[in-house]
């Protein structure tokens, strides 16, 4: 139930729900109640965030301060295991199991493979409620061996994931992947159990620097998620280290 109820906060406080609470705040305001001005207000600041999140101008900045926290995996770092992150997924039997992995979930995997595949003598580990199964599955579709495969699919976030790995990498090196953005949250969490990963960021929102195109004065989903990732990882980070996680 905490997990939960974690989670429901967590959606709560992400920019979309802030602008529609704001929105249905100011919109009562005004068909209600007398308090005319202050409805104006509500949806005018409501109107203003929105167009900051679809531009990119609330989540850019910090999704940038993020994926710079760690540079890119070291191709001549040697590691003795290489551990998966799992994100997003949904189940289904209509369609293959690639189909089934979340976008961050996917490139997050093919990273640990290419990792995986450079080292002699590695084992992946795939973690994550749900999705580690279906990462230990397309991983073996992608041709690695069984016995070089570990699936942990019980933890039900990060914080549980940096706890359980013990049992599965021991005192081995190893390279922690995940998506760029969410790495700085993860190594923390990691070492706070007392592990000491190489940092393998996958998944870059910003690869380079910012390019304009007719795109770029038009607002947009892409805005919208990444303020979203960025609101989440911030809230992320408060909560963990609320609760003394790192």
């Amino acid at each position: 139930m905490g997990f939960i109820i974690k989670k429901i906060i967590g959606y709560s406080l992400t920019p979309v729900p802030i602008c529609l609470v704001l929105m249905a705040a100011g919109l009562v305001l005004l068909w209600r109640t007398k308090r005319q001005r202050l409805g104006k207000v509500l949806i005018t600041v409501a109107f203003v965030l929105f167009l900051a999140f679809a531009y990119g101008v609330a989540g850019e900045p910090v999704i940038r301060a993020l994926e710079q926290s760690y540079p890119p995996f070291d191709e001549s770092t040697r590691v003795s295991a290489v551990v998966v992150l799992g994100g997003a997924h949904k189940d289904s039997d209509r369609v293959p199991a690639t189909s089934c992995l979340g976008d961050a979930s996917l490139v997050r995997l093919v990273e640990g493979i290419r990792i995986y595949r450079m080292q002699d003598d590695c084992t992946l580990v795939v973690s994550g409620h749900g999705v580690g199964a279906v990462m230990g599955q397309v991983a073996l579709g992608l041709g690695v061996p069984e016995e070089d495969l570990v699936i942990e699919a019980d933890a039900r976030d990060t914080a549980a994931e940096a706890a359980f790995m013990r049992q599965f990498v021991g005192d081995r090196r190893f390279a922690l992947v995940t998506s760029a953005y969410h790495m700085r949250r993860s190594m923390a969490l990691f070492r706070k159990q007392g592990f000491d990963p190489v940092a393998a960021p996958a998944g870059y929102m910003f690869a380079g620097d910012r390019t304009i195109d007719v795109g770029t004065f038009f607002p947009g989903w892409k805005g919208i998620m990444r303020a979203e990732r960025a609101h989440h990882e911030l809230l992320g980070l408060v909560w963990s280290r609320f609760r003394g996680q790192i």
